[in-house]
């Protein structure tokens, strides 16, 4: 996150964020605090300004998988290295073991082309498969059958109280969820990775007016970590894998009045 006296940045993975925490030093006198952490309940009761990025989850999940056949992510590594004996809590057998290490290689073969439309609508498959959520954090396990990946990232960095996550019997359906969130979320704006600049500007005028300037800034600055791609969106997703992003994150395809792609 970035924090300064007036703002805090909470950076959302895969959503312009590394490119918009080096943007607000320009603006703002602050500081980096980790990187993708939520708030504190300090942070949260002081009078800052609360501000995230989002991103279309059907955008967000390609980027997610061409980041990953660079060899970057921590998605990336979690699935191709999978579990430790550590994490084995329910069930802590060498067979298990075994069985969750033979799973986690499946992933090795989709991380080789991002021309390869197969493997990414099979790792698409595989990353949301409620079966395969122990490669990621138990609170997830609780709430995998009603959300996918991002929903739960975005509920993990912006909204407060997420032990009650990993009680099932309170959040088990997606009417649940946006409840919780409007009791939980504590981000005052969002920036639309889709309208980077624009939101941006408007984040910062909510606390200081800019300079003409400032806003030169930010249409000139160069982003980081974008993902390069010959073949368009559409080339990737076909009706199933359209729809397997619809269901799984739901909440925020209706929260921030995302569309699908055209199903190639």
């Amino acid at each position: 996150m970035f924090q300064s006296d007036d703002l805090i940045y909470i950076q959302m993975q895969k959503c312009a964020s590394s490119h918009i925490a080096s943007l607000l030093p320009h603006f703002f006198d602050g500081q980096r605090l980790g990187k993708h952490n939520a708030a504190s309940t300090a942070q949260i009761n002081s009078d800052r300004y609360f501000i995230s990025s989002i991103r279309n989850p059907w955008d967000w999940y390609l980027s997610l998988w061409t980041f990953g056949i660079k060899g970057k992510g921590g998605v990336r590594t979690r699935l191709l290295k999978g579990p430790t004996f550590g994490r084995l809590i329910n069930n802590p057998t060498i067979g298990h073991y075994v069985k969750m290490r033979n799973d986690a290689a499946k992933f090795t073969e989709l991380y080789a082309d991002d021309h390869d439309v197969s493997a990414f609508r099979t790792w698409l498959k595989l990353i949301n498969n409620p079966e395969n959520q122990y490669l990621f954090k138990k609170e997830h396990n609780a709430i995998s059958k009603i959300c996918g990946l991002f929903t739960f990232r975005y509920l993990s960095l912006c909204c407060q109280n997420m032990d009650n996550i990993k009680q099932l019997k309170q959040i088990d359906s997606l009417e649940d969820l946006r409840n919780f969130d409007k009791q939980n979320c504590y981000i005052d704006f969002f920036i639309r990775q889709e309208s980077l600049e624009d939101d941006f500007c408007k984040a910062i005028e909510k606390i200081r007016a800019l300079t003409p300037e400032e806003k030169q800034i930010v249409y000139s600055a160069k982003k980081t970590n974008t993902s390069k791609r010959s073949l368009q969106i559409t080339d990737y997703y076909d009706q199933e894998s359209i729809d397997s992003v619809e269901q799984n994150e739901q909440f925020i395809i209706d929260k921030f009045n995302y569309s699908c792609p055209t199903s190639g």
